[in-house]
């Protein structure tokens, strides 16, 4: 069943699942944002044999939760730089 209201989306179980524009519209983002999110870890998802991204909507709310501090389309605040001489984990 697909719901395009916002408000229809906030009443979903934690334990179901949202597709990836169902997932823009809890989080106020575009679609590609919430696959560079996915891709970048923020998001974990299914994805059934043809691709297709499912978001756990316990996971979608929790992010919402997080993100709720700030304007929900803003960029996320950038990650601080590496102290001199830590390792970064990449060659």
């Amino acid at each position: 069943m697909r719901l395009d209201s916002l408000d229809d989306l906030l009443l979903t179980h934690p334990d179901m699942y949202f597709t990836t524009g169902e997932t823009a519209i809890v989080l106020e983002v575009g679609t590609t944002t919430v696959k560079r999110w996915e891709a970048d870890g923020r998001l974990s998802c299914l994805k059934n044999p043809r691709g297709v991204r499912y978001f756990r909507a316990g996971d979608v709310f929790a992010l919402r939760e997080t993100l709720g501090n700030r304007h929900l389309g803003d960029p996320p605040p950038p990650t601080p730089a590496p102290l001199e001489g830590e390792r970064t984990g990449r060659a």
